[in-house]
């Protein structure tokens, strides 16, 4: 189910989990699938992830949630020649069951998010657009968590001044 990624961006990827937000590689995040429409992203069930009951904790599912969205929304921003900006602006989430194993998360939204930054491409405004996944543990037919994340995209290159 892995999927080929060049070094370069498994690298950057490594580097912004290592230095611009260190929590996010705490959970020790693995990219299983990577392409123009979506991102299926692993995070372990381990002594780093765990809750009190064993399961995976109410954060580390929705860092998972963020990060399958955020590096599908990092892929599609890349391949532009514009300095566009990206922000979570809020989550909705619904705990199904408890994720008592390695969790899968699946964002399959790239479409949206490719035409929310093609909008940001052409216009100085912030562009919004709220977008869905799911986190399963054993079997993508029972859902252990249902999300909703709004992505916020700004074109920098278009900002007054510039």
């Amino acid at each position: 189910m892995s999927t080929i990624l060049s070094p370069s961006f498994r690298f950057q990827i490594f580097l912004f989990f290592r230095f611009a937000i260190p929590m996010l590689g705490f959970a020790k995040p693995k990219i299983h699938v990577l392409d123009e429409s979506k991102c299926i992203l692993k995070i372990p069930l381990s002594r780093r992830t765990k809750n009190h009951l064993g399961s995976m904790y109410f954060g580390a599912l929705c860092m998972g949630a963020e990060m399958s969205a955020g590096i599908l929304a990092i892929k599609l921003i890349r391949s532009q020649n514009q300095k566009i900006d990206m922000v979570f602006k809020d989550i909705q989430a619904n705990f199904v069951k408890r994720a008592d194993g390695d969790t899968y998360f699946v964002c399959e939204c790239g479409d949206q998010i490719r035409q929310m930054i093609d909008q940001a491409r052409h216009s100085s405004d912030r562009v919004e657009q709220s977008i869905s996944g799911f986190a399963y543990v054993h079997n993508m037919n029972e859902p252990v968590m249902e999300y909703r994340l709004t992505i916020s995209v700004k074109n920098r290159s278009k900002s007054k001044g510039i």
